[in-house]
């Protein structure tokens, strides 16, 4: 088997010339258009703004945060775009004069059509692509018309002089402003200030990518694929002590960022069963307590599904118990006409929970979580369940939710809502690493962060990583933390599964 070649970053001379390459490819291509439709593709944009132009060049990229541009999830985006855009011409009576582009270059593949509409209406169409398709965000459109220059000499043989491709913009036709993939403000802002890290923005494409790819098939249901959303932004979150993040593997040799994203793919399908349990149980007037035998058995296939993906590594067991029971009780509830509110949501999760605390007399294979209960007398992560997540509504949810208010940025709400769940949390994981001292030590190191101001502390992120550092050196990871800090996420963006909410659902 031939090695794959390794993606190369790109230097600012190579995207120069494939900018000056594009224009050109655009100048060629208006001309052309303009000629079809009977316009003189020189006064095709009186004013500047292409309100008299028939015609138009439609030029597709893809954004790719950073020098490298041949990443694995480029291709895939940029065919879904290209059927898109040519599905839409057709739909929308468009007729294409002539197509441009190319798929080889290192500074990412580009595609140039032709369009005999006006400029405006074809830019009105495509913005709403990028908002709205499932992996729009990481679509360029530019919709670009003739503007007349009559100083211009052309770009190339056998151009028109005086052909200036000029783009349409947004603000100019009332149209709402890109968003920031990582915090949801103007994008152009965040760039401008370089606001979030590379990693955290590549991490965010790649959650974008993510989700498209696990629900394109139509068979998720809403509340799964908000629960892989929130895992895949759990394991993106950085920095994060002892635990794998962008930084680097934590106390873990035998797992990394790739293969969680991976296993988090594999195991969207059993959450997505939970979920269609709990309507099913509400259907037949039955209450979700008394579909637990066959919840588990979707936990479990969830779980095969997982070890499958990851080579048999526990990845994400315990996040399929509380994930599941969520999910379930989200499907319940909409399905029953029941207010899909955190309270209604964690009680019905309890509910159903409670049984499986005499799992650690009844048989079932021990997990952490029911060694650290018989040892020590710890819960763990059915004790979280069955407590209604007690942890995550009493402390990480109201400390999300303040920091977000306050500054708008999500990793810096998931950063302070971590700390909280460190500082509380009784960590069936970290227990069998390092026995009871070691749920004392993370959480003493949490307490003094939050006592100096937690995000907002002098020396934040110094301190975080230090603590990181002491971790891996001593093999701790407080993996429950993480799976709390994923459910934390899912409540507090769970009025995207409410029925009557945009995107909300509808069963």
């Amino acid at each position: 088997m031939t090695a794959a070649r390794p993606a190369e970053e790109v230097d600012l001379a190579e995207m120069l010339a494939a900018r000056d390459s594009r224009a050109a490819a655009q100048s060629r291509l208006l001309a052309a258009a303009a000629s079809v439709a009977g316009v003189d593709a020189r006064r095709a944009g009186t004013g500047g703004d292409g309100s008299a132009s028939a015609s138009c060049v439609l030029s597709l990229s893809v954004v790719v945060p950073g020098p490298v541009k041949e990443l694995p999830w480029v291709r895939p985006v940029f065919d879904e775009a290209v059927r898109v855009v040519e599905e839409t011409c057709a739909e929308q009576g468009w007729p294409v004069h002539d197509v441009a582009g190319s798929t080889g270059a290192r500074t990412g593949p580009e595609a140039l059509w032709a369009v005999l509409a006006p400029g405006p209406q074809v830019k009105e169409v495509v913005s709403a692509l990028e908002d709205h398709h499932p992996v729009g965000r990481l679509w360029d459109l530019d919709v670009v018309v003739a503007r007349s220059d009559s100083g211009s000499p052309g770009t190339g043989p056998g151009d028109r002089p005086g052909i200036v491709p000029f783009p349409l913009s947004r603000a100019d036709r009332g149209l709402p402003l890109r968003r920031c993939l990582v915090c949801g403000c103007a994008a152009a802002g965040c760039a401008r200030s370089r606001r979030h890290g590379l990693p955290q923005v590549l991490a965010a494409a790649r959650r974008v990518v993510g989700r498209w790819q696990v629900t394109r098939g139509g068979q998720l249901t809403p509340a799964a694929a908000l629960a892989h959303d929130c895992l895949l932004a759990e394991v993106h979150h950085t920095p994060k002590p002892g635990l794998v993040d962008l930084r680097n593997t934590g106390a873990h040799q035998d797992m990394d960022v790739p293969l969680f994203e991976a296993s988090a793919a594999a195991l969207a399908p059993g959450l997505a069963r939970c979920e269609r349990i709990g309507v099913e149980q509400a259907r037949r007037g039955e209450e979700l307590p008394a579909a637990l035998p066959r919840l588990r058995e979707a936990g479990l296939w969830a779980e095969e599904q997982m070890a499958a993906a990851t080579g048999g590594v526990n990845t994400h067991r315990g996040a399929i118990f509380a994930f599941g029971l969520l999910c379930a009780a989200v499907g319940w509830s909409v399905a029953a006409g029941r207010p899909v509110t955190v309270d209604a949501v964690c009680a019905l999760v309890a509910a159903t929970a409670e049984p499986t605390l005499a799992d650690v007399a009844g048989g079932v294979p021990l997990t952490h979580g029911l060694v650290a209960r018989a040892e020590h007398g710890m819960l763990g992560a059915r004790g979280e369940a069955a407590g209604g997540f007690a942890t995550v509504r009493g402390y990480a949810l109201p400390a999300y939710a303040r920091v977000l208010r306050s500054c708008g940025d999500p990793a810096a709400a998931a950063g302070q809502a971590l700390l909280e769940l460190m500082a509380r949390n009784e960590d069936t994981n970290l227990v069998a690493r390092g026995g009871p001292g070691a749920v004392d030590l993370v959480r003493a190191r949490a307490r003094g962060l939050l006592a100096d101001g937690g995000v907002w502390a002098v020396g934040y992120e110094a301190a975080m990583w230090a603590l990181d550092d002491e971790l891996i050196a001593a093999g701790l990871s407080p993996g429950g933390v993480a799976d709390l800090l994923g459910v934390t996420l899912f409540l507090a963006r769970l009025d995207e599964v409410a029925p009557g909410r945009p995107g909300g659902s509808s069963r």
